[in-house]
């Protein structure tokens, strides 16, 4: 772990401030994967710790990311609910499982091809609304507030990119799931567009679910005001 020392604001606040954070990326993923092996509750608890502590706020953040992308990876069953405008039978939970998934982790959207059951993970946070994705036709966003707009010219450029990678593609629609805790998968509403609604060369639409994430809303607890 790091303390970095803030020096941002007013002059007269540099140096009195600190929050923890890993000391690399690669950190982080070590103490994932032992965390994983280990005890599976553990994750649970320290994300708890690290929510009561505001300095933690980095610290508790990258470790609330990780957990979900493993998440995903886990071969269960999902609750998912489609997001619509407005309420409707469609909005009625169903189970989603997506099998057997192996990580893949990408630096440039063009290194991201084609491939069977490959879950793809941006090696750095690059996209600004998308945290991964999955062919054919399935993007994912890790979200904790109410609101997470979505940047209408890089959804067209990363949907534009999937479809091009598939010829004779039949699907005509792509799937974007927040994945949600427990506490906001009922009442999570559709999300907005930063500008009007994305058009898509490859002439596909694209759907909005909540994926439901197996945790306690305590684990959660100050995140809000973290996004």
């Amino acid at each position: 772990m790091h303390m970095k020392v803030m020096v941002d604001g007013p002059e007269e606040r540099w140096y009195k401030r600190y929050v923890m954070d890993f000391a690399s990326w690669y950190v982080r993923r070590k103490l994932r994967k032992r965390l994983v092996l280990c005890n599976h509750e553990k994750i649970k608890e320290l994300m708890w710790a690290a929510a009561r502590h505001p300095m933690a706020a980095a610290f508790h953040r990258m470790l609330f990311e990780t957990y979900l992308h493993s998440f995903l990876l886990s071969r269960q069953q999902f609750q998912v609910r489609k997001l619509d405008a407005n309420v409707s039978p469609d909005n009625a939970p169903f189970d989603m499982d997506f099998g057997r998934l192996r990580r893949n982790e990408f630096t440039n959207l063009e290194d991201v091809v084609n491939a069977v059951d490959v879950y793809y993970k941006p090696k750095r946070k690059t996209l600004k609304s998308v945290d991964s994705l999955l062919f054919p036709n399935k993007l994912f966003r890790m979200a904790v507030s109410d609101e997470h707009t979505i940047d209408t010219t890089e959804i067209e450029e990363v949907v534009d990119h999937m479809a091009s990678q598939q010829k004779g593609w039949k699907k005509r629609y792509f799937e974007f799931y927040f994945v949600v805790p427990s506490n906001k998968f009922r009442q999570f509403q559709r999300q907005q567009y930063t500008s009007e609604e994305p058009t898509f060369k490859a002439g596909v639409s694209v759907d909005q679910y909540a994926l439901e994430a197996d945790l306690p809303s305590r684990c959660f607890r100050g995140m809000e005001s973290r996004q």
